[in-house]
């Protein structure tokens, strides 16, 4: 999967951004993967994932829990996010564990994921890495919108209501945190980053 690949940032500003998606394989084990799916995301709650979801259905920011468990079913694709390495570690240790018999591909800095691996006795299967951006950047956001605008990988989180929260942060109609969080809403499959979205608003309203 690569809608998670492009976030934009330098590596130690993506220090609390990993995503973790899990899914069946085309032609192979599609049929009965719902159980499997569906205790994936049970287990990443557990886990303290800080977003997660299915983009049929959506993230807790925009459904409600329990509905997008039970609306997984065979061939579903899933997704969770973990704002802490040591997070990540568990999760993925007791993934490991729980044996799915499902495809689960980590999204973050290299270096950080292969780390996390290798204390769970994993290494990497394949690497898909960004080769960056190509042609008119010069028409692009600027780089702090950037940051939060490439957490949702189906560019579902506009540049201009980046740029609308921002204003209503510094006006006092609203708060950072709430502002993160109608930001993630607007983000289908639960890969957006609230926690780092917060950051990010924060470092914004403080510049100017």
């Amino acid at each position: 999967m690569t809608h998670t690949l492009h976030r934009h940032g330098a590596a130690e500003d993506l220090q609390d951004d990993y995503t973790v998606i899990c899914m069946a394989a085309a032609g192979y084990n599609v049929a009965g993967s719902g159980p499997g799916l569906k205790r994936f995301l049970t287990v990443a709650l557990e886990h303290d994932a800080i977003n997660f979801g299915d983009i049929m259905t959506g993230s807790p920011f925009n459904a409600e829990p329990q509905d997008i468990i039970n609306s997984i079913k065979d061939g579903s694709i899933v997704h969770a996010v973990f704002a802490a390495k040591e997070k990540l570690v568990a999760f993925l240790r007791a993934i490991k564990d729980e044996d799915l018999g499902l495809s689960v591909v980590v999204q973050g800095v290299c270096s950080q994921v292969e780390d996390a691996l290798s204390q769970i006795g994993q290494q990497p299967h394949t690497i898909n890495t960004s080769l960056g951006i190509w042609g008119r950047s010069e028409r692009l956001a600027d780089h702090n919108t950037l940051r939060i605008t490439t957490m949702c990988g189906h560019a579902l989180v506009s540049k201009n209501l980046v740029a609308h929260l921002v204003k209503g942060i510094r006006a006092g109609r609203i708060g950072v945190k709430s502002a993160a969080e109608e930001l993630a809403a607007q983000c289908v499959c639960g890969v957006f980053n609230p926690n780092r979205a917060e950051r990010i608003l924060r470092e914004m309203v403080e510049s100017k």
